[in-house]
C-alpha cells in the first residue's frame, strides 16, 4: 500500500481547491464582460438581462457544482441479510479519489469491523470497494464513509444494514 504523508493529502486538496477557485474566477470575468456589453446595448427591459443570466448559468455544467454524491450502495440500505457480504461496496456520482476516502464498518457495540484496503472498481471510477477481512456475525452494522472527489470537494454519511441468518 501507498502510503502518503497527511502533510502532502492537505496539500493535495488545497491546490484542487484552488484550481476550483481559478475556473470560477475564469467564468465569473466572463460574466463579468457580458454584464459590461449588455449595459452598453441598454435594453429597455431590466428582465431580458435577468433572463440571459439565468440562461447562463442554466447552460453550466451540473459537474462543476457537484459534490460525489452517494447514489448506490452494497449492502443496500436498511436491508437484511441473510449471509455476510464479501464487500462493501459504495457508487457516487462522479469519481472518487481513494487516497483521501474511508469506509468504516461498525458493529452494534461501535466495535470498528475490520476491512481490506479500499480500491476503486475497475471499470468504474466511481465505485469504492472496501473488502471483509471476515465474514460478519449476526447483528446491526453501520457504514461511516467519507470520499472525496476528484474535484477535490469531500463528503461524508453513514447507513444501516443487518445480517440474520435464517
Amino acid at each position: 500500500m501507498f502510503y502518503e504523508h497527511p502533510d502532502l493529502q492537505s496539500m493535495r486538496i488545497i491546490i484542487n481547491s484552488i484550481q476550483a477557485k481559478r475556473r470560477m474566477l475564469i467564468f465569473c470575468s466572463i460574466v463579468e464582460s457580458l454584464t459590461c456589453e449588455v449595459k452598453a446595448m441598454r435594453f429597455r427591459s431590466p428582465h431580458l438581462f435577468t433572463s440571459l443570466l439565468i440562461l447562463l448559468f442554466s447552460l453550466t455544467p451540473s459537474s462543476v457544482l457537484a459534490h460525489a454524491h452517494l447514489k448506490q450502495q452494497t449492502p443496500a440500505a436498511e436491508s437484511v441479510l441473510t449471509t455476510s457480504p464479501k464487500e462493501v461496496s459504495l457508487k457516487y456520482s462522479e469519481s472518487i479519489e481513494v487516497k483521501f476516502s474511508k469506509i468504516e464498518l461498525l458493529d452494534s457495540n461501535n466495535q470498528m469491523m475490520p476491512v481490506d484496503n479500499l480500491f476503486l472498481d475497475t471499470t468504474d471510477s466511481t465505485r469504492l470497494i472496501a473488502p471483509l477481512k471476515t465474514p460478519l456475525p449476526a447483528g446491526q452494522y453501520t457504514v461511516n464513509w467519507h470520499v472525496v472527489s476528484v474535484d477535490g470537494h469531500r463528503t461524508k454519511g453513514k447507513y444501516q444494514f443487518m445480517v440474520k441468518p435464517d
